[in-house]
């Protein structure tokens, strides 16, 4: 029995494009395919093309089979297995391809089929194998595609921020690549520092205003759903109700700006972390820490001077409380 193998390598590219400002309508991007595959006669016919393209953080994820594409005549019978590269076109069973069997022509509704791969695929290459009969000319072909519109964002963290500041995005559909996606606070554009399909950092422009915005992500031609943030503006230092003291001594520390959460505050006297327990947004309570080059010491023998300085997440404040690292504490 006279057979064909025919192997074409298809990779898979995403592109981008000028981001449009109105929500885009659903888009199909096809990630790999496979045909036309044309049979020379009426012996069984072999085919097969991998799948090329890391397709890990891509949803949704759909394979196409066609049997007769554009009107062309149709295989009487078809078999299609899905496979890793290692496995043999001919190694199973009766000559049939080793791999998962996915579909047979009982399978198809007017000449199609479609299956969700979502899981399916492994790492590295995939390789889909088509074996059937019919007529010289009958033609098959395949394709593996999602669709753009699937971009979604589904969280901001924090969702309050300062100019400058980091946020954590995370959702789907997102470009693999830092340059592959915009992030819009309305209509102000961000910087993406780093990205893959699912997660992404931005920082806040450094002249946002304070307000309510609406952040947005594109990719291509393709604009996620909206989600809100509000934008403070830079947090500041205007003083501490303790101006020296040694180690362990609390300190309120005075302001605007910063977060009502602790962990999100870094205080630090001098080159020093120190430990905050309690904050609003306009009080940070703290101590002053140890000074590693005391040696064991609580402060300095001299009175010497060590600025309390704050960085609410990630964006520096303005001012700095003017301290004094000294055996006895005063206000």
């Amino acid at each position: 029995m006279k057979q064909q193998l025919l192997t074409i390598v298809f990779l898979g590219t995403l592109c981008t494009a000028t981001p449009a400002l109105a929500q885009s309508t659903p888009v199909e991007k096809t990630l790999a395919e496979g045909g036309p595959f044309v049979s020379t006669g009426n012996t069984v016919q072999n085919f097969s093309a991998p799948i090329a393209v890391d397709t890990k953080d891509i949803a949704p994820l759909t394979f196409t089979f066609t049997n007769g594409p554009g009107n062309a005549a149709k295989f009487a019978w078809v078999r299609v297995f899905l496979s890793n590269e290692n496995s043999s076109s001919s190694g199973g069973k009766g000559g049939a391809p080793n791999g998962v069997m996915i579909m047979t022509e009982k399978n198809l509704q007017d000449g199609r089929f479609t299956m969700d791969m979502a899981g399916r695929l492994r790492g590295g290459r995939n390789i889909v194998y088509v074996t059937g009969a019919g007529f010289k000319g009958s033609t098959v072909s395949w394709k593996l595609s999602t669709v753009l519109s699937s971009l979604k964002l589904t969280s901001v963290k924090p969702n309050v921020s300062q100019p400058g500041g980091t946020l954590s995005l995370t959702g789907i559909g997102f470009g693999a690549t830092a340059a592959e996606n915009a992030v819009y606070f309305d209509r102000t554009k961000a910087k993406v520092t780093s990205a893959s399909g699912t997660s992404m950092q931005v920082e806040v422009p450094p002249d946002m205003k304070p307000g309510n915005y609406q952040m947005q992500i594109v990719v291509g031609s393709n604009r996620s759903n909206p989600v809100g943030i509000a934008i403070k503006g830079q947090p500041e230092v205007t003083g501490s109700d303790w101006k020296a003291g040694p180690a362990l001594q609390v300190v309120t520390i005075y302001g605007k700006g910063f977060s009502p959460v602790a962990a999100d505050n870094v205080v630090m006297f001098g080159g020093v972390k120190a430990t905050v327990s309690s904050a609003t947004s306009e009080q940070i309570v703290t101590s002053v820490p140890w000074i590693p080059d005391l040696g064991g010491a609580s402060c300095y023998l001299v009175p010497t001077n060590t600025d309390i300085t704050v960085t609410v997440g990630g964006v520096a404040a303005k001012g700095k409380a003017p301290f004094i690292s000294a055996k006895q504490g005063w206000q």
